[in-house]
């Protein structure tokens, strides 16, 4: 599928989706995989396709505990497991795009690596929520979604692009350790907590996902199932 079609196909859904209640889109994958990437394009299209509707673009990110918070329950080597999120921000979320009321979330930053206590988002009743994250096909988020994307890329390039993304946010600054060293921590936090979470708690749920996206090497689109 080209990227023309592909445009095509996200206007389709959110036509064939427009009621009462805000479309939602859920896009997921393992740490790394293009989400927010992909969140951002589709994000880009609805705002040319549908000038006059209100779009919001969310990531679950934005609902984990924070550093200390996960330190405290003992749960920071399982930041981005199920566990590590703060459920009842979610159903107040969730509550609030339902009920098209105005919600404040935390943001998250992958720059500090933890929630920006001095930043904020808000939601404001919009008519298109586009939702990316580990947790979309878990209930909590689930149930509202009218399509959910699976993203797959081969884990190889998935560990390159989690290695890019590390070095260039500069987080062994944040660690004050050496680049080598630093670069043993990127790769045991992709073994032992990335790829661990994703086997355990992200593909067993791809089945349920409407749509599979297959990314090659360079993100570019290879195939795609429904």
């Amino acid at each position: 599928m080209d990227n023309s079609s592909f445009k095509n196909f996200i206007v389709s859904i959110i036509r064939n989706n427009l009621r009462d209640r805000p479309v939602v889109i859920g896009i997921t994958g393992n740490v790394a995989s293009g989400k927010t990437t992909l969140a951002s394009e589709i994000e880009k299209i609805c705002k040319t396709r549908f000038p006059n509707l209100t779009i919001s673009n969310i990531s679950t990110d934005n609902f984990l505990y924070t550093n200390s918070q996960l330190k405290a329950r003992n749960l920071y080597s399982k930041k981005g497991f199920p566990e590590s999120y703060n459920y009842n921000m979610i159903r107040k979320f969730i509550h609030a795009i339902l009920a098209k009321k105005k919600i404040e979330l935390p943001l998250y930053s992958h720059k500090i690596n933890d929630i920006n206590l001095n930043k904020s988002v808000i939601v404001n009743k919009p008519d298109i929520v586009i939702l990316e994250g580990l947790l979309i096909l878990q209930p909590e988020f689930y149930q509202i979604l009218n399509e959910s994307i699976f993203i797959d890329v081969d884990e190889t390039s998935n560990y390159k692009w989690f290695k890019q993304r590390c070095l260039k946010l500069n987080l062994s600054q944040l660690d004050n350790v050496s680049d080598d060293k630093f670069i043993e921590i990127v790769k045991d936090n992709w073994t032992n907590i990335n790829l661990k979470n994703y086997y355990d708690n992200v593909l067993p749920l791809k089945v349920k996902a409407t749509i599979k996206l297959k990314l090659d090497f360079n993100h570019s689109i290879r195939s795609i199932c429904f």
